[in-house]
């Protein structure tokens, strides 16, 4: 995800809209949040440390950083066409405030805005996603309006920076919690970029963990993981573009010349037809991971049955039953 850690950009403003509870102020959506009788919010894509959120005062100075907002947004979040699109969530777990985070900022050179679900108040893996969203803010304002001065000062089209990036809870049983990420956004060029993220989150020890280091040490990816992603992207592959290659190049699951790479894999747990149970994992591969752009993203549910064998003792339980597919 781009960005440098320089200074801040935006301008001055009068309130020039009101949305819904939230205030468009300088440039800067601003809105109340109520989680009790606290008004911080929480974190995003990474593992920053949440910054205090500022008050919202009448007027907004060029140095002034932006807010991050959290409001209780009743609209479902937009759906997007992505090959990928999430399948419904499970609710967000009971207690304390449930209104989903929204980060948000525009102004001429840069529209930004990630959403975050539903989470009692201090859930800690929205604390740490939300700061994270902060921390992309922060970055890519100097650098959207240096880009946008820069062409009005050329004589060429100035045009603003969009970043979108939605966050979705896949799937919670026993003591992880896992949500998945797409975010889209265009800073110039000939087509805008899409970026997949996941995170599982484990209470017992109040850590992030990966999904690959849910399993054996020395199965770590799995072969029977490996090869049934491989499978499932050969099926999606050719229904979608009638071949099943990479590149033009066949794609092969076993053996010496296996060819199916999982670094560029981002895996979410996938929600069971068993209550309190994962029924197996949802794999996205962004545009340019296995093909050329102009095939889109792949995204797909893989069943348990076909990896749990594998996965260390204290997971084994929590897998059952099976997963939904993941465009439904």
């Amino acid at each position: 995800m781009p960005g440098d850690d320089n200074g801040n950009g935006g301008g001055r403003g009068a309130i020039i809209a009101s949305i819904g509870g939230a205030v468009l102020l300088g440039g800067i959506l601003v809105a109340a949040l109520v989680q009790g009788a606290d008004r911080s919010p929480p974190d995003a894509a990474g593992d920053a440390s949440s910054p205090p959120a500022a008050e919202a005062t009448a007027q907004a100075s060029e140095e002034s950083e932006p807010l991050a907002v959290t409001t209780q947004a009743q609209e479902t979040p937009p759906a997007t066409d992505s090959a990928a699109t999430q399948t419904p969530p499970e609710p967000a777990p009971t207690g304390g405030a449930v209104a989903p985070t929204i980060i948000a900022y525009k102004d001429p050179s840069l529209d930004f805005e990630v959403r975050l679900p539903p989470a009692p108040e201090g859930d800690p893996l929205i604390q740490s996603l939300k700061a994270e969203a902060e921390q992309k803010l922060l970055r890519m304002r100097p650098r959207a309006k240096t880009d946008y001065d820069d062409r009005k000062a050329q004589g060429g089209q100035a045009f603003g920076w969009e970043v979108r990036e939605v966050w979705t809870r896949t799937a919670t049983a026993g003591p992880l919690t896992s949500l998945a990420g797409e975010r889209r956004e265009y800073t110039g060029g000939a087509h805008g970029n899409l970026v997949f993220g996941s995170r599982i989150y484990d209470t017992r020890t109040d850590k992030r963990i990966e999904f690959l280091d849910m399993f054996l040490a020395l199965k770590s990816p799995p072969p029977s993981l490996v090869v049934a992603v491989c499978e499932q992207l050969k099926a999606e592959k050719l229904a979608r573009i009638g071949s099943e290659t990479i590149y033009d190049e066949p794609i092969t699951c076993n053996g010496a010349d296996a060819n199916i790479d999982l670094s560029n894999a981002v895996f979410a747990l996938a929600p069971s037809d068993e209550a309190g149970r994962f029924g197996g994992v949802e794999v996205r591969f962004a545009p340019y991971d296995v093909g050329a752009y102009a095939e889109g993203a792949y995204g797909f549910t893989v069943q348990q049955q076909s990896f749990a064998h594998d996965l260390r003792a204290e997971y084994k339980d929590l897998f059952s039953g099976e997963a939904p597919p993941l465009n439904d």
